[in-house]
């Protein structure tokens, strides 16, 4: 029974981090968006100017934005996406726009 109180004593155990970026103008393979955090999160979003919120997932995959799928990679604490249609709206990245992002990060 130590083991499994020990294991549900730190669920639930995260941080909330927050920061904001501009947004450069910069769209597609060749310039993608870029967000480092503290520690990989569980889970985090993204805020734009018109009251949309967008999740990235912590792995691999896809973002879907402004009905665009977004191609997203991590490496370490490091998220990385672009759109493949090369549009910044989609991309999340119209220049000098500010987004807003919030992340929760596990304490353990």
């Amino acid at each position: 029974m130590s083991s499994l109180s020990a294991a549900v004593g730190k669920r639930g155990n995260c941080k909330i981090w927050t920061t904001s970026y501009q947004g450069t103008g910069t769209a597609g393979p060749g310039a993608p968006t870029s967000l480092t955090f503290p520690k990989k999160p569980v889970a985090a979003a993204i805020a734009d100017g018109n009251g949309a919120l967008y999740w990235l997932l912590p792995r691999d995959g896809w973002m879907i934005c402004n009905r665009t799928s977004n191609v997203l990679r991590w490496s370490g604490s490091t998220a990385k996406w672009y759109c493949r249609d090369n549009e910044a709206y989609t991309q999340l990245n119209i220049s000098g726009a500010t987004y807003h992002v919030f992340a929760l990060i596990s304490m353990d």
